[in-house]
Order: structure tokens, then sequence, then C-alpha cells
């Protein structure tokens, strides 16, 4: 014969699983195998992540490229030509010819592009951030990180 639960007991047990599940959120792992097999280990060696279930931003990975451009104006800190030479005027002593420059009639910006390529990459006993999807079954390496 099969004894039924106390109404007590389902009670309790209908409570406790209503309770809010304690979540990891953002936390830090170390890199302990690298790309293409990538592991991060997390909450002190007590679990690890593998690349199924790790997301990771291009500017971690190696040879990430980016586009840039760049404009400027070139600034001319100081417009004298200081002592550019000696001249003698017959003398004993030779007195400095000293000038400015005046009325620079040159176009001083510039715009230039190109690319920038990253060659570092995540390296063993880095130090990553990560972010849990809300299952946690999934997570993302934000960036490297040092401990100050």
């Amino acid at each position: 014969m099969a004894t039924k639960e106390s109404w007590d007991i389902g009670f309790a047990q209908m409570f406790r699983e209503r309770d809010n599940k304690q979540i990891i959120g953002v936390i830090s792992g170390k890199v302990i195998s690298l790309f293409p097999d990538l592991q991060i280990s997390i909450l002190d060696g007590n679990a690890i992540l593998y690349n199924e279930q790790l997301y990771c931003c291009n500017h971690i990975l190696s040879s990430y490229s980016r586009q840039y451009t760049q404009n400027g104006n070139i600034q001319f800190a100081d417009t004298s030509c200081g002592n550019t030479n000696s001249v003698n005027d017959g003398g004993d002593q030779a007195s400095d010819h000293q000038h400015t420059i005046e009325n620079l009639n040159v176009d001083t910006t510039y715009t230039t592009d190109g690319t920038i390529t990253f060659t570092d990459t995540l390296k063993i006993d880095d130090e990553v951030l990560l972010i849990p999807t809300e299952k946690e079954d999934k997570w993302f390496i934000v960036d490297k990180v040092i401990k100050l």
C-alpha cells in the first residue's frame, strides 16, 4: 500500500521549487587550453568550459584585423629656425644668423587609411572575463583581464 505525502511536505517542496536559482553571473576564468580546442577553467578549477560552450569577441582571436582612417593636422611646435649658421662680419667674433618662418602656405591636414592586425591572442594562464547566458550553458569571453 502506497503512502501519501502529507500536505505540509508537498507544500514545502513547492516553495523550494519556486525559490530563485542562484546564478553564477559575471566571473573570470583561466585559459587552460588554446585554440582550436579552447578550454577555460572557472570556479577555482571546479568546472571547465569547452569550445562548444564559448563565444569569443573578435579582437581576442589571432590575426584579427580592423580597418582604420585617421585624420589629423600637422602642428609645428616652433617656427623658429634657430641658429642656422654663423656669419663673420670681418671681426673676431661670428654673429648668429636667426629668423623665423612666417606665413607657411602649406596644407598641414592629412588623412590616412590602413589595416591594424592584432598579433597577440589568448595564452595559457591568461585570465578572461566571462558572461554567462541566462541558462549558464553558453559563455561569452569578453576580454583578457589583469588583477590589479
